[in-house]
């Protein structure tokens, strides 16, 4: 009996019969009963382990349980890794998902959850053998599940790796055939490849070198800003004509690039090619197109049906020349109306619901988000 009469202590296969034993001293041969359960170091403490334990740095703050209270709890948590964080413990379970989850899936994605509680707050009573029964039945069939699919993946694999082979047999007959003759339409249509290239490109490096001088001059005008305080109000009236000319101009380039869109190269394949190379002109058009050309071409549609609308309000012309049409996701349609400066708006029906007059003619209009962006150009009126 160790000195104070309440721990006993025997070393070296001792006689004595405790319910739990101290970790660290049964490292040592030693048992000691344990009165105490760290769960972040999992292990039991006896009397003395526990005053050490919450001496040193390392382990001060650790949550020390009664021994008692430790055998009672879930140790889910302590035992469990979280299988979306690894380095984290289940902690908590959640009611709507049925699911146990750590500290952080609670935070980031169960906030808004209900019956959320932790795992040791939860009555759970026995499983029952037919549910055991039951999960161990569709963990089985599970299993052989995914054997099948493993399975069927593998065929599928090895199929394609055949028919890859087919196909590339198939290929090389092709090309033996046909070679001479498209390395003949290759070389022309290269040719007419590079004359658009080195056209296309000589007019984007003249768009650059125009802009180019067009900042240095927007550069120039924004420095005499600093040199208005010491003006008179003639000298004031020039300099802001000469500037405003500059940033006019500036705007009619910036708008005038955007007209012209971005210029790409875009080949049209020939789809005859197989059985009519041997008589054909060219491997293919080379044709330089804008961004929205070639995205349009690359689409097919099919007209469902046709339907003629009247959108002439009242002080209309008799003309209406619709520029552009543009869909909203509620369903709204909207009409730019060149001809009568307006932008008018439908409802799901092709009735007019309302509109906008403008006091420029509206050339384009789409949906950018939660924003409608309207090209505009001003035409000189011939009105009188």
């Amino acid at each position: 009996m160790a000195e104070g009469g309440d721990v006993t202590s025997v070393k070296d296969g001792s006689d004595a019969d405790f319910d739990i034993v101290c970790t660290p001293c049964g490292e040592g041969n030693i048992r000691e009963e344990a009165v105490k359960y760290c769960p972040d170091c999992q292990e039991y403490l006896c009397a003395t382990c526990t005053i050490h334990h919450g001496r040193l740095k390392a382990t001060r703050s650790h949550n020390v349980l009664d021994r008692n209270a430790a055998k009672q709890a879930s140790v889910i948590a302590v035992t469990t890794k979280c299988r979306y964080h690894p380095d984290r413990d289940i902690e908590m379970y959640c009611a709507g998902h049925d699911m146990i989850y750590c500290l952080k899936c609670i935070a980031t994605d169960h906030r808004a959850c209900s019956g959320v509680t932790g795992i040791e707050e939860i009555k759970t009573s026995s499983i029952q053998q037919m549910d055991v029964d039951r999960l161990q039945h569709d963990t089985r069939n599970i299993q052989d599940c995914l054997a099948d699919t493993d399975k069927t993946t593998q065929k599928n694999i090895d199929c394609i790796e055949e028919q890859r082979d087919c196909i590339l047999t198939k290929i090389e007959a092709v090309e033996r055939s046909l070679i001479e003759h498209i390395r003949k339409l290759k070389r022309e249509a290269v040719d007419t490849l590079n004359k658009d290239y080195t056209l296309v490109k000589e007019e984007l490096k003249s768009s650059i070198a125009l802009i180019a001088n067009k900042k240095i001059e927007i550069e120039n005008a924004s420095s005499q800003f600093q040199t208005f305080t010491s003006m008179d109000a003639g000298q004031q009236f020039v300099h802001m004509k000469l500037i405003q000319k500059t940033v006019n101009d500036a705007v009619k380039l910036v708008e005038d690039s955007e007209a012209k869109g971005i210029k790409a190269l875009c080949f049209s394949e020939n789809t005859d090619l197989k059985t009519s190379v041997m008589t054909a002109t060219s491997l293919g058009g080379v044709n330089t197109v804008t961004e929205n050309e070639r995205e349009t071409a690359q689409r097919v549609y099919e007209v469902k049906s046709k339907k003629e609308i009247n959108i002439k309000m009242q002080n209309d012309r008799d003309t209406c020349y619709i520029s552009d049409v543009c869909q909203l996701q509620d369903g709204t349609i909207i009409l730019a109306d060149c001809d009568n400066r307006k932008i008018k708006r439908l409802d799901m029906n092709y009735n007019i619901k309302d509109h906008c007059d403008l006091g420029y003619y509206p050339k384009g209009i789409c949906c950018t988000g939660v924003y409608i962006k309207i090209p505009l150009i001003k035409i000189p009126s011939t009105e009188k």
